[in-house]
């Protein structure tokens, strides 16, 4: 399986998504991609790995440390910041835009960037279709954490410059609450193609750890469907802690941020167990 998926991602489709629970080599491949890439890319061409946070995009730097600058590891707000910086004014930014960016006062938000590029590449396709030339290989890492505008950005960037559009992901593993978010469906259906990297990788080292593996996938398998944990099949190496409510928690149905902070601090005194 893994097999026809490299073929996949190596294949001249347009756009290709791969669904990747964590532990099953998504990594791996994305930078495997990205190098193999590089012997076939015409001069000032490169190879655009984009993820979704600084650690992710430190460990695919150091995977293809060896490629040097034909590939350009980095985020997506820090690709919008770079497009953006000789346009602001024209978009009504503040120029140097990179020294006012961020959340708090009257500075730009992180958001406004990628929905400022997406406007920007729809008034000037010639901007969108220069920078998709220049990376004729688009890779975009954690991509269920991608707003629409993000996605936007990749996506027309792509179009206009023919570039082969490379998306990994896993909708399970989704950290950011965003009301703009793609959903997942939507991804799918856009792909050309579409393939699962279900394969537990992180867990051949033992028979235990490999217990482990195939019960987290098919654990995985069983929440997308609905149903509850199997946890009368788990293996011993699971360890199951019961919460348990105070009374009175109906004050935090629908209130998401609650919930989280009520969880994070249920896993962080299991951890002292």
């Amino acid at each position: 399986m893994t097999a026809a998926i490299r073929t996949l991602l190596r294949s001249k489709a347009r756009s290709v998504l791969i669904e990747a629970p964590a532990g099953c080599g998504k990594t791996y491949e994305a930078a495997s991609l990205a190098m193999d890439t590089v012997p076939d890319l015409n001069t000032g061409q490169k190879v655009l790995l984009l993820a979704h946070t600084n650690a992710a995009k430190e460990e695919f730097t150091r995977r293809t440390k060896s490629a040097g600058r034909r590939i350009e590891v980095g985020t997506i707000d820090s690709l919008c910041n770079r497009v953006l910086g000789p346009y602001a004014p024209a978009v009504g930014l503040p120029s140097p835009l990179d020294r006012h960016i961020g959340n708090r006062g009257e500075r730009v938000p992180y958001p406004t960037l990628a929905l400022r590029t997406a406007d920007l590449f729809g008034r000037s396709p010639t901007v969108a279709r220069l920078l998709g030339k220049k990376y004729p290989l688009i890779i975009g890492d954690e991509h269920q954490d991608a707003d629409a505008n993000q996605h936007a950005v990749l996506a027309k960037m792509a179009e206009a410059g023919g570039s082969r559009l490379r998306l990994f992901g896993d909708p399970m593993q989704a950290i950011f609450e965003r009301e703009n978010r793609v959903p997942w469906e939507k991804l799918r259906d856009e792909a050309d193609d579409f393939a699962d990297l279900d394969a537990p990788k992180r867990w051949r080292q033992t028979q235990e750890s490999r217990q482990l593996g195939d019960w987290i996938i098919a654990a995985r398998q069983e929440l997308r469907t609905g149903r509850p944990l199997p946890l009368a099949y788990a293996p011993e190496s699971v360890s199951i802690i019961r919460c348990r409510w105070t009374d009175g928690d109906a004050h935090v149905q629908g209130d998401a941020g609650l919930i989280s902070g009520m969880i994070h601090r249920f896993i962080s005194d299991a951890g002292r167990l």
